[in-house]
């Protein structure tokens, strides 16, 4: 499959451009508005669209850092997988009912999504929360989080990792973007892009969010010490 990239938008430091996909007009355009308001600015809505198949098209038309998938639309989890295929550089948030529905937000991240909003979260929670998506940030309320760990035995993950992986699943946990990591590995973005992907692989989950997750359940980041299974490298 052909990988469609943008053209980078111009940098800011103060903007992030979203668009947003949700079923009701009515709470787009309000969310619209409530978002410019509680991010100082931080946050710009570029387009709107109620149906998934104006997912692709708008961000074809405002090259947004962020878009919003309302879960309650048809085909979200179909739409949002081909749209993190097609635009791999963007990042997704995925908008659930309310934070019982764990297992369409689990689904929405092994979809592709960056992080789960709340549908019924304040304004100014929704605005930190998609300023952390744009930066490269996990967000995902508690209730997918403890769903995540019931779902990997930690012992089957630990056992095919060496100290050198666990370093990097550190820094995916600690919610570091992908420029640090590279420069504290002393490599190039593109390699510690690459060194993530097959991280997340080996440890079979599909973004950093369940990453994340996962490493709390098997005490990657307690205390910044290797587990003790890990003591010894594995060849």
């Amino acid at each position: 499959m052909t990988v469609t990239e943008l053209s980078p938008p111009p940098v800011t430091t103060t903007t992030v451009g979203v668009v947003i996909i949700d079923r009701h007009r009515l709470f787009a355009r309000g969310m619209e508005a409530a978002l410019e308001d509680a991010s100082f600015g931080r946050v710009s809505v570029l387009g709107t669209g109620d149906t998934v198949p104006r997912v692709c098209d708008l961000i074809r038309r405002h090259r947004p850092r962020v878009v919003i998938v309302d879960l309650g639309l048809p085909d979200a989890l179909t739409a949002l997988s081909t749209a993190r295929r097609r635009y791999p550089s963007v990042r997704f948030a995925a908008m659930a009912p309310e934070a019982e529905a764990t297992d369409v937000a689990v689904s929405a991240l092994a979809a592709g999504a960056d992080g789960v909003l709340l549908r019924d979260a304040d304004p100014e929670a929704v605005a930190t929360q998609l300023l952390a998506i744009a930066s490269g940030g996990t967000v995902a309320p508690p209730a997918v989080l403890a769903s995540l760990l019931r779902r990997r035995p930690a012992d089957a993950v630990l056992s095919q990792l060496r100290r050198a992986d666990l370093e990097l699943w550190r820094m995916v946990a600690e919610g570091h973007e992908t420029v640090v990591i590279a420069r504290r590995l002393c490599v190039s973005e593109r390699t510690a892009k690459r060194m993530v992907a097959r991280l997340l692989q080996r440890v079979g989950v599909a973004n950093r969010v369940q990453a994340a997750a996962l490493a709390g359940r098997c005490g990657v980041l307690d205390s910044g010490r290797t587990p003790d299974r890990m003591e010894t490298e594995h060849p």
